[in-house]
């Protein structure tokens, strides 16, 4: 929260060394300030929606798994059609979490394992 403080803090500097100055450099510290505070917003955002899917995940999974040692006649291509689209958004995190836009996605996704 202090960095979103921090950069929105900058930003208006910015504002206002370049309304006195009439300088470049306040123009350089708005862009600078304010793409960075939209990087961390954005990541903010990005981290609680995909701390939502991991419990999706883990709740899906836990299904599965109850639903198959109750044997609990589900028809087998809804357990399957949901383990797939599970294992996809997985597959997809886990893919760009190894990626430079890692930093948006929580680590606690590579530490979950496929549906089986």
């Amino acid at each position: 929260m202090i960095i979103v403080i921090i950069l929105a803090v900058l930003t208006v500097l910015g504002i206002v060394l370049e309304r006195k100055t009439e300088a470049i450099g306040g123009l350089i510290i708005i862009l600078c300030g304010g793409l960075l505070l939209v990087a961390v917003i954005a990541k903010l955002g990005f981290s609680i929606e995909t701390h939502g899917k991991i419990s999706e995940f883990q709740a899906t999974n836990t299904t599965i798994e109850q639903a198959r040692q109750n044997g609990i006649d589900l028809e087998n291509a809804a357990i399957q059609h949901k383990s797939i689209e599970a294992n996809q958004w997985l597959a997809n995190r886990q893919y760009y979490n190894s990626t430079i836009f890692g930093w948006w996605i929580p680590d606690e996704v590579d530490r979950l394992g496929p549906i089986k």
